[in-house]
């Protein structure tokens, strides 16, 4: 292997690492400024709660996305189930809360920032990634 193809595979690694350590972190700083009292109130008070919803659990897909390996669509229907995961366990901690509650709703924006976040990045990845053609297949023969 040669010391570019080390470098590149070496920089990939990281990058997915970076994501990875991103994504937890946003999740449980996320959660512990949820547990906050009155923090959440607070925020929501200023800011739409399902938009805030939105926006972090976009932000979480691209995180999550970004960690992971495989093809386009293994890692798009990972990501969406991993954010569902996520969006229904932080849902669940909010239900031992006494001045937070458990709402569907909430998840169900959590799920729809995953879905139209995914559809994005696959976009941009098929935009950044084309996919030869046979004749250009034919050609690297």
């Amino acid at each position: 292997m040669s010391f570019q193809a080390f470098h590149l595979r070496l920089r990939n690694m990281l990058s997915y690492r970076r994501s990875f350590l991103l994504g937890a972190i946003f999740f449980a700083t996320m959660v512990a400024i949820g547990a906050i009292p009155g923090e959440a109130t607070a925020l929501s008070a200023r800011i739409p709660d399902k938009l805030l919803h939105f926006v972090a659990y976009s932000f979480l897909t691209c995180c999550i996305f970004g960690s992971l390996k495989g093809g386009l669509w293994s890692r798009s229907w990972r990501s969406i189930v991993y954010v569902g995961m996520l969006g229904a366990l932080d849902e669940n901690i909010q239900r031992f809360m006494p001045y937070r509650s458990c709402d569907i709703a909430d998840w169900a924006f959590d799920m729809l920032a995953a879905t139209l976040s995914v559809l994005i990045l696959s976009l941009i990845y098929r935009l950044l990634n084309p996919v030869p053609t046979s004749e250009e297949l034919l050609k690297s023969i």
